[in-house]
């Protein structure tokens, strides 16, 4: 069972060029929140986990050190959510192309075995555009080229159609009817007949809600591609706990056992399940299970057995009866000799009389002349 989980990653981010003193780059964002889902805190260490040919240098986490910027360290509480941002800037020797990554968040405390990571993220990295040095040219021409071309930009600006821009990438996590209402609403301008939607895999996002958008017909339609979700069967409680675990392992969810101690139990039987199924739920969810079990006894526990030679000191009790030997003239004999045997019997060769606290000391059948 892993201790973390990612959630609000978008699948896709978008590059845009920008300059930093006198180099252009190419710069996206992204955002997405932590969660630590065990019931304990924990120290864990995030890193970006380049893909498809991307350059570690590329990327840096905000708040990681400036000698390892794709590394940070950060402490959860049990059950606290924190956000974590990075930034991708691309030099002008990266080259163009597509790109993916994704974010891992390992737990410090058993890094091989508990670690988690975020959907791939995907990238395009446009060229930079190479302006030639100006040429020298007559200024008439110049004057005469900028009349057409002002005429054509504003004949193209009125006449012909646009598809509408929208970043695509904020729908992500959204249900249905919000992506829809956001994509159609004025000031964006799609078409309700243009959007529509189709189920997905499932990438550990809720159920029902975009996990991610295609366009086409040269923009003007989208389709909003929905995370379909795990199914919890139902008619799992009364049921084994073999049973019950057996189906739940070709599910895409984490169990989480919890013992109920039950007088009497014979065998192990779900009592209750959060969620209780039939149900769908997020890929990767945690899938909590409630099942009987017989209490344990208690190991230091002993009847008193009367009419004996002998008093029998729990092994957890020794130390115990060392500090109490001396209050103990009044039960045994002053002639009595004891004698420790194994490490946890004392012999007497005269009867003896109660013992004060017999879940300490427990009197014992002992032959006085073995």
């Amino acid at each position: 069972m892993t201790s973390f989980q990612i959630a609000d990653c978008p699948t896709s981010i978008a590059i845009a060029e920008t300059t930093e003193g006198a180099k252009t780059l190419r710069q996206g964002k992204l955002s997405l929140t932590v969660r630590n889902i065990s019931t304990a805190p924990q120290t864990a260490r995030i890193a970006v986990v380049p893909l498809g040919g991307a350059e570690p240098a590329w990327f840096a986490i905000e708040g990681a050190p400036p000698t390892g910027p794709q590394f940070l360290e950060r402490d959860f509480e049990a059950g606290v959510t924190q956000t974590v941002a990075l930034t991708l800037k691309v030099p002008p020797e990266g080259a163009a192309g597509s790109y993916t990554f994704r974010v891992r968040v390992t737990a410090e405390a058993d890094p091989d075995n508990d670690f988690t990571e975020s959907p791939t993220v995907s990238f395009a990295v446009p060229p930079i555009a190479v302006k030639p040095p100006p040429k020298p040219f007559p200024w008439w021409i110049v004057a005469a080229a900028a009349v057409v071309v002002v005429a054509i930009g504003v004949g193209a600006f009125v006449f012909w159609p646009k598809p509408p821009r929208y970043d695509f990438a904020t729908l992500v996590g959204k249900t249905e009817a919000e992506a829809v209402a956001l994509l159609t609403a004025p000031e964006v301008g799609f078409k309700p007949e243009d959007v529509t939607a189709e189920a997905g895999p499932a990438v550990a996002q809720l159920p029902g809600t975009v996990a991610d958008t295609r366009v086409s017909g040269g923009g003007y339609k989208v389709v909003l591609v929905l995370d379909p979700g795990v199914t919890v069967p139902g008619g799992l409680i009364g049921q084994t706990l073999q049973a019950a675990t057996q189906v739940l392992s070709g599910v895409d969810v984490r169990l989480q056992l919890v013992a109920v101690p039950v007088a009497g139990a014979t065998v192990e039987r779900v009592e209750a399940m959060t969620p209780e199924g039939p149900a769908q739920v997020a890929k990767d969810s945690v899938v909590t299970i409630s099942y009987n079990t017989e209490p344990r006894p208690d190991p230091c526990d002993r009847p008193v057995v009367s009419g004996n030679l002998g008093i029998r000191v729990l092994p957890c009790h020794w130390q115990l009866w060392e500090e109490l030997a001396p209050d103990l003239r009044t039960t045994i004999p002053s002639g009595a000799t004891a004698i420790r045997d194994r490490g946890e019997l004392l012999r007497f060769n005269q009867p003896i009389g109660p013992v004060i606290d017999p879940q300490i000391l427990t009197p014992v059948p002992i032959n006085p002349n073995p």
